[in-house]
């Protein structure tokens, strides 16, 4: 037996925050999609319209009910959350961890979960959250005649994110394509420093990344590799979409969808995507699984925390910088194994003999890298990587961050981070406890991207409030390598201020600039 909700909430049975949809009608202004075929000045104008329509006033929904309750149900990522589930609440890139990149299961993370009736997956909760929307949709609401919406199915939900390698031999083909197959005989690309070089000027100039730092932070990785998405319609073009959002019965999907904590992407309305933020999704979809005293608002940050992991921190910062080496070394080796050598000719250059003079042919070798070039012996017989290639790492990450660096700010940046990580390796601090060593382990990555992200155009080019390098710790006292640290770190971070030097405050750890008060005049700290 089929159970009328809507009559039970018309008739105060039920108690509902969310607003009570009417009987499905067709749409009074009905949606246009804009195409390509509108040519650029008008393809602008009707986006601009598209998104004032869909995207502000949620049309053909509306933003009010008669009893002016919200309608609003999106999640847009295009102009509003474009980095939703890519990043944590601590503005770490995260990546999703039900499945690893060879695509085995790892029984000891959380497991995705099987929609119902489907082979499609999502994370444990938002599989939970899609099965009763699905049910409540399809069973205990009425279909329509005029309806494309009735019985709706799952279409895509979570999708393996591409391996880094196969990135990377893609990224190699069309390295080679645009910049080396011309000049591939020939002396400007003689060694692995020339390979960087021209790599660094063509990646430069296109939009693509370099690092796996980067591959999280793109469009390589995307929301159905979170686990937290899934289409209930293909579309293939912008009639498709029109179908959707004009259709009899998508006031109604979207009010199912908001009760069970489901968003709709406005700018791809066939996607819905499951809001860790909505208290509908928070009870009872995640919930049950986490420990029962836990507090709704803690939520949030745990389900970041149990179902990703930082895309940073997953090896020490010196091996995620040797990892980038290795990428670009891979890529060298690549050219070189089928292009080993350097032609070069030579000849009598007298004027008179030009024309007869014989061309000396010399072949001069390309040698191949391995991982030990990339490090160098420390003057306490430690190991440590090269500083050249923490340069390169700083230069491509900037990039990627779309941050420009001043000379000042390279060296600077350069030198902080190679100082913290030569001082992890050395023999002296090897002796120090698991968990000093553990606290080093990532901090010149830390430091590094906090240090971009604050100066990334999307935090405002005028950002000079401080931030802390450090990781967050309940402790009174801190210990001696923590305040070296702070020191290195305060004095590069007075660069990005504008003012020299470092001070050390009451609690032991050190601030940019020569006082607290010119510190806090020029961050405009209270």
């Amino acid at each position: 037996m089929k159970i009328n909700l809507r009559k039970l909430l018309l008739d105060g049975l039920l108690e509902e925050s969310f607003p009570i949809t009417p009987e499905p009608k067709l749409p009074q202004e009905p949606v246009e999609v804009p195409t390509e075929s509108d040519g650029t000045k008008d393809l602008y104008e009707s986006r601009k319209v598209y998104k004032q329509k869909v995207n502000s006033d949620n049309l053909p929904v509306g933003t009010k009910n008669f009893k002016n309750q919200n309608l609003k149900n999106q999640l847009d990522l295009w102009y509003g959350r474009k980095n939703y589930g890519k990043y944590d609440y601590e503005g770490r890139i995260i990546k999703s961890i039900p499945v690893s990149e060879t695509g085995t299961t790892n029984v000891s993370i959380p497991a995705l979960k099987k929609i119902e009736g489907t082979e499609f997956s999502l994370l444990e909760f938002a599989a939970d959250a899609v099965n009763s929307f699905l049910f409540q949709y399809n069973q205990e609401r009425p279909t329509h005649p005029r309806s494309k919406l009735n019985n709706i199915t799952v279409k895509k939900a979570f999708t393996q994110v591409r391996s880094y390698k196969s990135y990377s031999d893609e990224l190699y083909v069309e390295f080679f394509n645009d910049v080396l197959d011309p000049i591939k005989y020939s002396n400007k690309v003689s060694s692995f420093e020339d390979f960087v070089n021209l790599f660094y000027i063509w990646f430069s100039e296109k939009d693509v990344f370099a690092t796996k730092t980067g591959f999280y932070e793109s469009s390589q990785y995307n929301i159905y590799n979170t686990g937290l998405a899934f289409d209930y319609f293909t579309i293939n073009d912008g009639t498709d979409i029109e179908t959707i959002l004009n259709d009899v019965r998508f006031p109604v999907l979207n009010y199912v969808a908001k009760i069970n904590g489901l968003r709709i992407d406005p700018n791809f309305p066939a996607r819905l995507i499951a809001d860790v933020e909505s208290e509908k999704l928070l009870n009872p979809y995640v919930s049950k699984y986490f420990p029962i005293n836990t507090k709704t608002s803690d939520l949030p940050k745990l389900v970041y925390a149990k179902y990703f992991q930082p895309a940073n921190f997953d090896d020490s910062s010196e091996g995620k910088i040797i990892e980038f080496m290795s990428f670009l070394a891979k890529m060298y080796n690549r050219f070189v194994g089928k292009y080993s050598t350097v032609t070069s000719f030579s000849g009598n250059s007298k004027n008179q003999d030009l024309f007869k003079s014989k061309f000396n042919t010399n072949k001069i070798n390309r040698n191949k890298v391995i991982v030990g070039d990339f490090t160098v012996e420390q003057p306490d017989g430690s190991t440590s990587i090269k500083k050249d290639n923490v340069r390169h790492y700083v230069t491509f990450r900037a990039v990627e961050r779309k941050v420009k660096l001043s000379k000042d700010e390279l060296e600077s940046l350069t030198d902080t981070v190679y100082k913290t990580i030569v001082l992890y390796n050395q023999k002296s601090f090897q002796q120090k406890t698991q968990a000093e060593k553990f606290y080093v382990l990532n901090q010149a990555i830390n430091y590094l991207e906090v240090y971009l992200s604050s100066k990334s155009p999307a935090n405002g080019s005028a950002d000079k409030r401080d931030f802390n390098f450090f990781i967050k710790r309940a402790v009174k006292e801190y210990t001696a390598i923590e305040i070296t640290l702070s020191e290195v770190f305060a004095r590069l971070d007075a660069i990005r201020i504008g003012c020299k030097g470092a001070h050390q405050t009451a609690s032991g750890l050190f601030l940019p600039c020569s006082t607290s008060e010119e510190y806090y005049t020029l961050t405009s700290q209270d």
